[in-house]
Protein backbone atom coordinates (compact mmCIF):
# COMPACT_ATOMS: atom_id res chain seq x y z
CA UNK A 1 0.00 0.00 0.00
CA UNK A 2 2.80 2.25 0.07
CA UNK A 3 4.19 1.69 -3.34
CA UNK A 4 3.49 4.70 -5.99
CA UNK A 5 3.49 7.32 -2.87
CA UNK A 6 5.79 10.19 -2.52
CA UNK A 7 8.26 9.63 -0.32
CA UNK A 8 12.09 9.29 1.11
CA UNK A 9 14.71 7.41 1.03
CA UNK A 10 18.17 6.13 1.52
CA UNK A 11 20.86 2.80 1.00
CA UNK A 12 20.50 0.59 4.00
CA UNK A 13 24.48 0.15 3.81
CA UNK A 14 26.79 2.63 2.75
CA UNK A 15 29.95 3.13 2.49
CA UNK A 16 29.55 7.06 1.58
CA UNK A 17 27.51 7.38 5.15
CA UNK A 18 24.37 7.77 5.61
CA UNK A 19 22.44 10.10 2.96
CA UNK A 20 18.44 10.44 2.31
CA UNK A 21 17.18 11.74 -0.71
CA UNK A 22 13.73 12.00 -2.04
CA UNK A 23 12.05 9.24 -3.30
CA UNK A 24 9.43 10.48 -6.35
CA UNK A 25 5.86 9.47 -7.06
CA UNK A 26 5.26 6.33 -8.83
CA UNK A 27 8.48 4.35 -7.61
CA UNK A 28 8.52 1.12 -5.12
CA UNK A 29 11.39 0.51 -2.56
CA UNK A 30 12.74 -2.43 -1.26
CA UNK A 31 15.27 -3.78 1.27
CA UNK A 32 18.17 -1.87 0.42
CA UNK A 33 16.52 0.80 -0.33
CA UNK A 34 13.96 1.62 2.80
CA UNK A 35 11.58 4.37 2.38
CA UNK A 36 9.56 6.88 4.52
CA UNK A 37 6.79 8.80 4.36
CA UNK A 38 4.16 11.16 6.01
CA UNK A 39 0.44 10.88 6.61
CA UNK A 40 -0.69 13.27 4.24
CA UNK A 41 1.66 12.93 1.17
CA UNK A 42 2.15 16.55 0.65
CA UNK A 43 5.53 17.76 -0.06
CA UNK A 44 6.07 20.28 2.39
CA UNK A 45 6.50 18.12 4.88
CA UNK A 46 8.59 15.91 3.20
CA UNK A 47 11.01 18.42 2.38
CA UNK A 48 11.38 19.88 5.81
CA UNK A 49 11.87 16.47 6.93
CA UNK A 50 14.61 15.55 4.25
CA UNK A 51 16.41 18.51 5.41
CA UNK A 52 15.90 17.60 9.21
CA UNK A 53 17.44 14.25 8.73
CA UNK A 54 20.20 14.87 6.80
CA UNK A 55 21.23 17.22 9.31
CA UNK A 56 24.34 16.73 11.25
CA UNK A 57 22.10 16.90 14.58
CA UNK A 58 20.01 13.59 13.55
CA UNK A 59 23.10 12.07 12.00
CA UNK A 60 24.75 11.89 15.21
CA UNK A 61 21.75 10.43 17.13
CA UNK A 62 22.00 7.85 14.46
CA UNK A 63 25.67 6.94 14.86
CA UNK A 64 25.38 6.48 18.17
CA UNK A 65 23.21 3.22 17.71
CA UNK A 66 24.99 2.00 14.44
CA UNK A 67 28.12 0.28 13.28
CA UNK A 68 30.35 -0.50 10.46
CA UNK A 69 27.45 1.71 8.11
CA UNK A 70 24.42 -0.23 8.21
CA UNK A 71 21.77 1.98 8.64
CA UNK A 72 18.52 -0.23 9.73
CA UNK A 73 14.95 0.73 9.05
CA UNK A 74 14.67 0.32 12.27
CA UNK A 75 16.90 2.57 13.95
CA UNK A 76 16.07 5.87 11.77
CA UNK A 77 12.17 4.81 13.18
CA UNK A 78 13.67 4.90 16.41
CA UNK A 79 15.75 8.15 15.92
CA UNK A 80 13.77 11.17 17.66
CA UNK A 81 11.85 13.83 15.82
CA UNK A 82 11.65 17.34 18.01
CA UNK A 83 8.69 19.43 17.86
CA UNK A 84 9.43 21.86 15.40
CA UNK A 85 7.71 25.49 15.70
CA UNK A 86 5.64 26.30 12.00
CA UNK A 87 8.73 28.76 10.94
CA UNK A 88 11.23 25.95 11.26
CA UNK A 89 9.31 23.75 9.03
CA UNK A 90 8.89 26.42 6.62
CA UNK A 91 12.97 27.42 6.53
CA UNK A 92 13.97 24.03 6.45
CA UNK A 93 11.56 22.81 3.57
CA UNK A 94 12.62 25.97 1.54
CA UNK A 95 16.26 25.28 2.52
CA UNK A 96 16.04 21.38 1.13
CA UNK A 97 14.13 22.31 -2.05
CA UNK A 98 16.77 24.66 -3.02
CA UNK A 99 19.39 22.59 -2.22
CA UNK A 100 17.53 19.67 -4.27
CA UNK A 101 17.38 21.85 -7.34
CA UNK A 102 21.03 22.64 -7.23
CA UNK A 103 22.12 19.18 -7.19
CA UNK A 104 19.94 18.35 -10.01
CA UNK A 105 21.46 21.12 -11.90
CA UNK A 106 25.00 19.24 -10.97
CA UNK A 107 23.23 16.24 -12.51
CA UNK A 108 22.19 18.34 -15.80
CA UNK A 109 25.64 17.66 -17.33
CA UNK A 110 25.75 14.01 -16.46
CA UNK A 111 25.37 12.13 -19.25
CA UNK A 112 23.70 8.52 -17.17
CA UNK A 113 21.27 11.13 -15.07
CA UNK A 114 17.66 11.10 -15.68
CA UNK A 115 18.36 14.79 -15.56
CA UNK A 116 20.71 14.87 -18.51
CA UNK A 117 20.51 17.87 -20.88
CA UNK A 118 23.44 19.11 -22.37
CA UNK A 119 27.50 18.31 -21.69
CA UNK A 120 29.57 20.57 -19.51
CA UNK A 121 31.03 22.52 -22.16
CA UNK A 122 27.33 23.47 -23.26
CA UNK A 123 25.65 23.77 -20.77
CA UNK A 124 25.78 27.43 -20.18
CA UNK A 125 23.73 27.87 -23.36
CA UNK A 126 20.52 27.01 -21.55
CA UNK A 127 21.30 28.77 -18.05
CA UNK A 128 24.56 29.51 -15.81
CA UNK A 129 25.64 26.44 -14.00
CA UNK A 130 28.74 27.13 -12.56
CA UNK A 131 30.25 23.34 -10.32
CA UNK A 132 31.85 25.23 -7.56
CA UNK A 133 29.70 27.78 -7.00
CA UNK A 134 27.19 25.40 -6.65
CA UNK A 135 29.04 23.42 -4.62
CA UNK A 136 29.76 25.87 -2.44
CA UNK A 137 26.10 27.71 -1.78
CA UNK A 138 25.24 23.71 -1.06
CA UNK A 139 27.68 24.15 1.38
CA UNK A 140 25.88 27.14 2.99
CA UNK A 141 22.63 25.33 2.83
CA UNK A 142 24.03 22.90 4.49
CA UNK A 143 25.49 24.67 7.47
CA UNK A 144 22.41 26.94 8.15
CA UNK A 145 20.41 23.36 8.11
CA UNK A 146 22.64 22.48 11.01
CA UNK A 147 22.25 25.57 12.63
CA UNK A 148 18.55 24.94 12.96
CA UNK A 149 18.61 21.27 14.06
CA UNK A 150 21.17 21.86 16.73
CA UNK A 151 18.41 24.42 18.05
CA UNK A 152 15.75 22.13 17.65
CA UNK A 153 17.57 19.44 19.24
CA UNK A 154 18.85 21.67 21.76
CA UNK A 155 22.20 21.03 21.39
CA UNK A 156 25.10 23.13 23.21
CA UNK A 157 27.85 24.85 21.44
CA UNK A 158 30.31 21.93 23.41
CA UNK A 159 27.89 19.48 21.96
CA UNK A 160 28.12 21.02 18.55
CA UNK A 161 31.86 21.26 18.52
CA UNK A 162 31.98 17.65 19.79
CA UNK A 163 29.78 16.42 17.01
CA UNK A 164 32.11 17.80 14.22
CA UNK A 165 34.92 15.74 15.97
CA UNK A 166 32.55 12.50 15.82
CA UNK A 167 31.06 12.62 12.71
CA UNK A 168 34.55 12.92 11.18
CA UNK A 169 35.45 9.77 13.06
CA UNK A 170 32.56 7.93 12.02
CA UNK A 171 33.17 9.02 8.35
CA UNK A 172 36.67 7.02 8.41
CA UNK A 173 35.58 4.61 10.46
CA UNK A 174 32.58 3.68 7.62
CA UNK A 175 35.22 4.39 4.46
CA UNK A 176 37.39 1.54 6.16
CA UNK A 177 34.44 -1.32 6.92
CA UNK A 178 31.78 -3.31 4.93
CA UNK A 179 33.98 -3.98 1.97
CA UNK A 180 31.82 -7.21 1.18
CA UNK A 181 28.94 -4.60 0.42
CA UNK A 182 30.43 -2.72 -1.66
CA UNK A 183 28.13 -3.26 -4.37
CA UNK A 184 25.40 -1.61 -2.54
CA UNK A 185 27.09 1.94 -2.70
CA UNK A 186 25.52 4.65 -4.42
CA UNK A 187 28.36 5.01 -6.38
CA UNK A 188 29.33 8.75 -7.23
CA UNK A 189 30.72 9.28 -10.74
CA UNK A 190 33.85 10.22 -11.57
CA UNK A 191 34.09 14.18 -12.92
CA UNK A 192 35.16 13.54 -16.53
CA UNK A 193 37.11 15.88 -19.05
CA UNK A 194 34.99 18.90 -20.72
CA UNK A 195 36.00 17.66 -24.16
CA UNK A 196 35.91 14.36 -23.60
CA UNK A 197 31.79 14.76 -22.59
CA UNK A 198 31.34 16.80 -25.48
CA UNK A 199 32.52 14.27 -27.76
CA UNK A 200 30.26 11.91 -26.15
CA UNK A 201 27.08 13.88 -26.62
CA UNK A 202 28.09 14.38 -30.22
CA UNK A 203 28.56 10.69 -30.58
CA UNK A 204 24.64 10.04 -29.10
CA UNK A 205 23.28 12.92 -31.41
CA UNK A 206 24.42 11.16 -33.99
CA UNK A 207 22.74 7.72 -32.58
CA UNK A 208 19.59 9.67 -32.46
CA UNK A 209 19.67 9.43 -28.56
CA UNK A 210 20.16 13.31 -27.85
CA UNK A 211 18.71 16.08 -28.85
CA UNK A 212 21.60 18.88 -30.63
CA UNK A 213 18.84 21.80 -30.80
CA UNK A 214 18.92 22.31 -27.42
CA UNK A 215 22.55 23.68 -28.02
CA UNK A 216 20.88 25.77 -30.58
CA UNK A 217 17.90 26.86 -28.76
CA UNK A 218 15.99 25.39 -31.96
CA UNK A 219 14.28 23.85 -28.85
CA UNK A 220 13.02 25.38 -25.65
CA UNK A 221 14.27 23.83 -22.55
CA UNK A 222 11.94 22.19 -20.53
CA UNK A 223 10.07 22.98 -17.34
CA UNK A 224 12.17 21.62 -14.71
CA UNK A 225 10.59 18.99 -12.51
CA UNK A 226 9.60 19.52 -8.31
CA UNK A 227 11.37 16.66 -6.51
CA UNK A 228 8.61 14.64 -5.99
CA UNK A 229 7.19 14.37 -9.36
CA UNK A 230 7.33 11.03 -11.07
CA UNK A 231 10.64 10.60 -12.96
CA UNK A 232 10.05 11.33 -16.81
CA UNK A 233 10.77 8.39 -19.10
CA UNK A 234 13.71 10.15 -20.87
CA UNK A 235 16.17 12.66 -19.56
CA UNK A 236 15.00 16.49 -21.19
CA UNK A 237 18.18 15.88 -23.41
CA UNK A 238 17.23 13.00 -25.33
CA UNK A 239 15.79 13.73 -28.46
CA UNK A 240 11.64 13.18 -27.85
CA UNK A 241 9.61 11.25 -29.47
CA UNK A 242 8.40 12.18 -33.18
CA UNK A 243 11.60 14.36 -33.77
CA UNK A 244 14.27 14.35 -36.59
CA UNK A 245 17.54 12.56 -35.70
CA UNK A 246 20.09 14.24 -36.79
CA UNK A 247 21.26 11.43 -39.47
CA UNK A 248 18.57 9.21 -40.87
CA UNK A 249 20.35 5.76 -41.36
CA UNK A 250 18.84 2.08 -39.95
CA UNK A 251 21.83 0.66 -40.25
CA UNK A 252 25.63 0.17 -39.02
CA UNK A 253 27.67 3.51 -38.59
CA UNK A 254 30.97 3.10 -39.78
CA UNK A 255 34.59 4.44 -39.15
CA UNK A 256 35.15 5.51 -42.89
CA UNK A 257 36.23 8.73 -43.67
CA UNK A 258 34.83 8.18 -47.44
CA UNK A 259 31.30 7.42 -46.51
CA UNK A 260 27.97 9.14 -45.60
CA UNK A 261 27.63 7.02 -42.39
CA UNK A 262 31.00 7.75 -40.97
CA UNK A 263 30.95 8.22 -37.47
CA UNK A 264 33.93 10.70 -36.71
CA UNK A 265 32.35 13.03 -39.77
CA UNK A 266 29.14 13.05 -38.45
CA UNK A 267 30.40 13.65 -34.85
CA UNK A 268 32.22 16.98 -36.21
CA UNK A 269 29.16 17.82 -37.81
CA UNK A 270 27.32 18.18 -34.71
CA UNK A 271 29.95 20.08 -33.51
CA UNK A 272 29.95 22.31 -36.38
CA UNK A 273 26.17 22.43 -36.20
CA UNK A 274 26.34 24.06 -32.39
CA UNK A 275 29.43 26.32 -33.14
CA UNK A 276 31.47 24.09 -30.74
CA UNK A 277 35.39 23.51 -31.08
CA UNK A 278 35.88 20.31 -33.17
CA UNK A 279 38.77 18.65 -31.25
CA UNK A 280 41.66 17.59 -34.00
CA UNK A 281 41.84 14.06 -32.48
CA UNK A 282 38.38 13.23 -32.85
CA UNK A 283 38.80 9.82 -34.75
CA UNK A 284 41.72 8.44 -32.81
CA UNK A 285 39.72 9.70 -29.49
CA UNK A 286 36.68 7.46 -31.39
CA UNK A 287 38.96 4.43 -32.24
CA UNK A 288 40.72 3.92 -28.96
CA UNK A 289 38.99 5.74 -26.43
CA UNK A 290 35.02 6.34 -26.66
CA UNK A 291 34.51 2.42 -25.79
CA UNK A 292 36.41 2.32 -22.74
CA UNK A 293 35.06 6.09 -21.65
CA UNK A 294 31.20 4.73 -22.67
CA UNK A 295 31.35 1.53 -20.95
CA UNK A 296 32.89 3.34 -17.38
CA UNK A 297 30.20 5.75 -17.45
CA UNK A 298 27.20 3.15 -17.99
CA UNK A 299 28.44 0.49 -15.76
CA UNK A 300 28.11 0.32 -11.88
CA UNK A 301 29.84 -1.97 -9.36
CA UNK A 302 31.95 -3.28 -12.31
CA UNK A 303 29.00 -5.12 -14.11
Amino acid sequence: QYFFRPGLTWSRRTQGGLSFRALPRDCIFGDKGPAIFVTDDESASLLFLLALINSKAFGQLVALQVAFGSYEAGVIQNTPIPKVPHADAKALAELSRRAWFLKRKLDSIEETSHAYLLPAALRSRVDLCDAPAIELELSRIQDEIDTIAFDLYGFSEDDRAAVQVSRGVVEEDVQESGAEDQADDDEQVAPIAQADGLMSWAVGVVFGRFDWRLATGERATPPEPEPFDPLPANSPGMLQVGAAPFHVHSGILVDDSGSIHDLARLAEEVLVRVGATVPSDLRRWMQRDFFPFHLQRSSKSRR
